[in-house]
Order: structure tokens, then C-alpha cells, then sequence
């Protein structure tokens, strides 16, 4: 057999911890074998000073760097604190090697590593040696050395001492504290998050809880809180329903810039979506895949939702209109063929008008202020006067009833409505700096979205998942009922 590996050195990093490093990869299977290097048996301290307090080794354990497995090293659990600057001789027996699959010789006589106890960082400016503190006429008279000897018994004493209160800071800070501290670290943090985690896990929630603060609200702060928690990579898709509106695409990581897969029946001249219908009538779409669109279909144009019926639509090439505006598809193409929203016509908040009042009321809380630009659409005919398409400005608002009237100029007498119209009544902001958008918004709002994994959920895993969504919401995202959960299998 090949010969054995040898000490190469031992290094302690506290005063009752050792890591010992050997010229190759070490047998660590059973601590209770006589030739495996997680037997505390196969390792001597002697002390090669005076005075240091005699230690032994209790304990040993496999060295990882994060999740690399460190196969020539271990590290030892000493019974004692060593005396700090104190010499020290490690010695190792029967420890044999490992080639693969098999073992070596032990080395014989293996030279022992010499190492000095551990003393923690000293401040730049501390004096703090009691030898030196004596007058040096007791120090000149002191042949035999013993008061010398007897001092450092004091000092020792003293360094242990200062080195508790070195540590004092320790404790809160996340990485150094005891673990009976870190809860108390993560409650004065306010931590939302009622989960059972690692003593690992609280020590990494506590260096990134402010960060998960700064993003609460956003798709990235749902996507990380995700990805911490569960390990799970998300990403979120919206829903436009009647009770829902939309974040724009561009806050939300691009997910609809790729869409949803969708097949052609050429003999209906259909279309289908296999996963959610997220769609409402006229909503513009456009196509994209990896092979042919279906004829005449071109990648990129815009197209108008029609005729929708379940998970079928048809598109047109505007809003409404009779069958010659509608597309008559003639193959079903090849490849991944994908639709995604162009921005909803129909995206923003469902509305009721009174025409006795001239009162429009939204059938969610109201945020409009005063002179605030907006346009309507509809499904059916808007309230007359109305007309699509063109701006009206916020008057009159009512935050408590949800009510408002609106003037044909800022500033204006309200518009006198005549009827209440027929269909879908919906209300959106034109400018993008209005309070209700806030900054960097336009008119693709949220109420209700849903959250994609790239894994299957066990139903502990969904439960806590929505818990994360639910603290991790936008604040205006009123009906949390509306989210969801949904499982996708990634490419």
C-alpha cells in the first residue's frame, strides 16, 4: 500500500478549536475506528511552555467550505480553553489515507505540528502585559523566574477576561452571535416571516431582512423572497380579468415579452391558450415563435382579441368591426408560437355612471385626484357624452364612496352624462406621474397576478410560498384572494 499522509499544520481559530491539515485526503468515515481521522483517540497535545493549561481532544469533524467537502482537513473540538501565546505540539497516530476508493499505510512517527494558543485580536493600542507593568527592579531580582511564572498565570487569567469582553459586540452581530440571540436579533428586526429555519438560514435571513424590506412591493422582492425561502426560481405572469389590472411588463422582468404558447385551427380560424386566458375583448396581442406564425399572422404586427369563447379567440385586425376585420388563418405554422399582451385597451377599473349625478363610481378604492387625466373604453357603448379614446380630467373626487366626475378640460365644468351606457364600463390614467400610477408606471395595473414555479409544490411548500406573496404584495394590491399559485415547467 502507498504510504500515508503526514501533519502539515494545525491552526486554532478560538480557544477550543483546531483545524488540523494533512498532505492529502484523510480517512473520516467512523469516529470509532482505529485508523480514521474522526477518532479524538488519535490525536495528543502536549503543552511546550510554561505555564499553559494541559488540553485534550473531545471531538472531531469533516471541513467544508460552503459545500465543498475539504478531505484533508479537520477540525478538532478541544475539552479546555489553551493558554493564549502558549507552544503547543500536536501529535497524530493510525490516521491512514484514502487513494480513491482505498486506504493507505499509516505513517509512522509522523512529525508532530506545533501551533501557539489562540488569542483573539488585540486592540492596536492596547498594553495590557502585566510583566511589563511590574517595576523592573522586581523583574531584574527575578532569577529563578518563578514571579515571572506566576505573572503569566495572572495574565492568562487577564487575557481570557478581556478576550469575553472583546466579544461583547458579538451579540448583535448576526454572524457572531449565539443562536439564542439571533431570534431576539430577527424579532427587533421585525421579522414577517413565522417560519421554522436552520440556525444557517436565521443567520442569512438576518443579513438580508432590511434588503427584503426595500423590496416588499415589487416583483423582484416576490421573486428573491422565493428563491430564499423555498429555493424555488419564479416568475410572475399577470391576469387581466374584470377585477383585476395589470403592472406593466417592464416591471414585471419581461415575462409577457415571451407569452403564452398558443395552437391554430385553420379550419376555424382559432386560436387557444393551454395554460390561463389573461385576455378581455379588444385587448391588442401580438405573435412571436420559434419556427412559422400561422398565415397571414406576422411576428411583432398588432392584433385585436375577438370572439372569445373559453380559451378560444380569434384576432382582428382592429378593435371591432364586421368579418372582414378579422383574420382568416389558412396554416397553423410550426414551432413554439406565443401571444403576448401589447398593453390591455381594456386594462384599468371597472366603473358604473350616474346620470343623475354625473357621478362615475369605481368598483375599487379610489385614488384619482384632482385634474387627474384619464380616457375610458368599453365592451358595449361608453355613457354619452363620453367617447373613447379621448381625455377627461378628474373632479369632484370622493376617496370614501369611490366616486369622482370628470371635465373635458382641467379645471372644466364636469361632464353631464346623458345614459349610462351599455357593457364593460373601464377607466384608466393617461399620464404616467399621477399619484394613482406613482412614478414610472403607465396604465397596466395589478390586482391579481399569478406566480410560476420551475418545480412542482408539495402543499407545505405552496402554503408557505403564498405566505412569502402575501407579505411581499404591493400595498395596493387590495384583493389578496386574487393571487394564485401555478406550477410551469421551464425549458
Amino acid at each position: 500500500m502507498a504510504a500515508g499522509p503526514t501533519l502539515v499544520s494545525a491552526v486554532p481559530y478560538s480557544t477550543t478549536t483546531l483545524r488540523v491539515t494533512w498532505s492529502g485526503a484523510v480517512k473520516r468515515v467512523d469516529p470509532g475506528a482505529t485508523n480514521d481521522a474522526l477518532k479524538p483517540g488519535n490525536y495528543t497535545i502536549a503543552a511546550t511552555t510554561v505555564p499553559a493549561m494541559p488540553v485534550t481532544v473531545t471531538g472531531v469533524a469533516v471541513v467544508t467550505v460552503g459545500t465543498t467537502d475539504v478531505p484533508q482537513c479537520v477540525d478538532l473540538t478541544l475539552d479546555y480553553e489553551t493558554t493564549p501565546n502558549a507552544g503547543y505540539q500536536l501529535t497524530a497516530l493510525n490516521v491512514v489515507g484514502t487513494i480513491g476508493t482505498t486506504y493507505t499505510d499509516p505513517t509512522p512517527g509522523t512529525p508532530p505540528a506545533s501551533f501557539t494558543g489562540y488569542r483573539s485580536p488585540q486592540p492596536a493600542r492596547r498594553l495590557w502585559d502585566l510583566w511589563q507593568m511590574l517595576p523592573s527592579r522586581n523583574r531584574a531580582e527575578d532569577v529563578t523566574r518563578d514571579l515571572q511564572y506566576l505573572i503569566a498565570c495572572f495574565q492568562d487569567l487577564q487575557d481570557l477576561a478581556l478576550d469575553r469582553l472583546d466579544r461583547f459586540p458579538d451579540i448583535i452581530d448576526y454572524e457572531l452571535t449565539p443562536i439564542r440571540y439571533l431570534d431576539a436579533i430577527l424579532y427587533g428586526l421585525g421579522n414577517p416571516f413565522a417560519f421554522v429555519l436552520t440556525d444557517a438560514d436565521k443567520r442569512r435571513l438576518a443579513a438580508v431582512l432590511v434588503g427584503i424590506y426595500k423590496q416588499k412591493g415589487t416583483d423582484v422582492g416576490i421573486i428573491n423572497g422565493l428563491r430564499f425561502f423555498t429555493g424555488m426560481e419564479a416568475t410572475i405572469r399577470c391576469v387581466a380579468r374584470d377585477d383585476t389590472w395589470e403592472i406593466p411588463v417592464d416591471r414585471l422582468g419581461g415575462t409577457d415579452a415571451v407569452g403564452q404558447p398558443v395552437t391554430a385551427d385553420a379550419g376555424t380560424d382559432k386560436l387557444t391558450l393551454g395554460l390561463d386566458f389573461p385576455f378581455v375583448e379588444p385587448d391588442p396581442v401580438t405573435f412571436n415563435t420559434t419556427g412559422t406564425l400561422p398565415a397571414p399572422l406576422v411576428a411583432g404586427t398588432t392584433y385585436y382579441v375577438r370572439n372569445v369563447s373559453g380559451y378560444a379567440f380569434r384576432v382582428g385586425f382592429a378593435p371591432a368591426g364586421g368579418p372582414g376585420t378579422l383574420v382568416n388563418l389558412t396554416t397553423v405554422g410550426t414551432g413554439d408560437n406565443r401571444v403576448a399582451d401589447a398593453g390591455s385597451l381594456l386594462a384599468g377599473w371597472m366603473l358604473s355612471a350616474d346620470v343623475g349625478t354625473d357621478l362615475v363610481t369605481l368598483y375599487a378604492p379610489c385614488r384619482f385626484e384632482l385634474d387627474d387625466p384619464v380616457q375610458f373604453t368599453t365592451s358595449g357603448t361608453l355613457p354619452a357624452p363620453l367617447a373613447a379614446g379621448v381625455t377627461y380630467y378628474v373632479r369632484d373626487v370622493d376617496v370614501s364612496l369611490g366616486t369622482f366626475r370628470v371635465a373635458a378640460t382641467a379645471g372644466g365644468e364636469a361632464v353631464d352624462l346623458t345614459t349610462t351606457g351599455t357593457g364593460t364600463h373601464r377607466i384608466y390614467v393617461t399620464d404616467p406621474g399621477t399619484a394613482m400610477c406613482g412614478p414610472g408606471y403607465d396604465r397596466h395595473w395589478l390586482y391579481g397576478f399569478e406566480v410560476l414555479s420551475n418545480i412542482a409544490l408539495t402543499d407545505a411548500q405552496r402554503q408557505q410560498a403564498l405566505l412569502i406573496i402575501d407579505y411581499m404584495r404591493p400595498v395596493f394590491a387590495y384583493f389578496v384572494g386574487l393571487w394564485e399559485m401555478g406550477v410551469k415547467t421551464w425549458p
